[in-house]
């Protein structure tokens, strides 16, 4: 490799997101981290959707089960108050969406038995909305 040429290295992650290694592994959590990360969620002190998926792409790679209950019902709190809604409202300012299309979906996702497949709850219901 020549002098100045820089590489990026890519990982493959569960939830299918490609991010620089050097990167990945920065913002990979100690062991108290880790118990700070999942305390903020259950306390709902980061309720936002870029916050959420930060940790859940961290809580991923770890793939620890310890994480799922946490990572869930941070999920659903965001989905279930009104946290999504908003902030797909301030995404679609031309288009005001609806609460009750998201309402809909959110009950198609409750019903549909292979939602069970992610702890990801606001992207069941986006894909809900996006399918039907």
């Amino acid at each position: 490799m020549s002098q100045g040429t820089e590489t990026q290295v890519f990982i493959k992650a569960p939830l299918h997101f490609t991010q620089p290694y050097a990167e990945l592994l920065a913002d990979l959590p100690h062991q108290n981290d880790k118990g700070q990360l999942i305390e903020s969620l259950r306390t709902h002190r980061v309720n936002t959707l870029t916050e959420l998926r930060r940790i859940e792409k961290v809580f991923a790679y770890l793939d620890q089960a310890e994480v799922c209950e946490p990572m869930t019902s941070a999920w659903a709190y965001y989905v279930n108050s009104n946290n999504l809604l908003s902030e797909l409202r301030g995404l679609t300012k031309n288009y005001p969406f609806s609460s009750e299309c998201l309402d809909e979906a959110k009950w198609r996702v409750i019903e549909d038995p292979s939602s069970t497949r992610s702890w990801n709850y606001c992207w069941l219901v986006l894909v809900k909305i996006q399918n039907e």
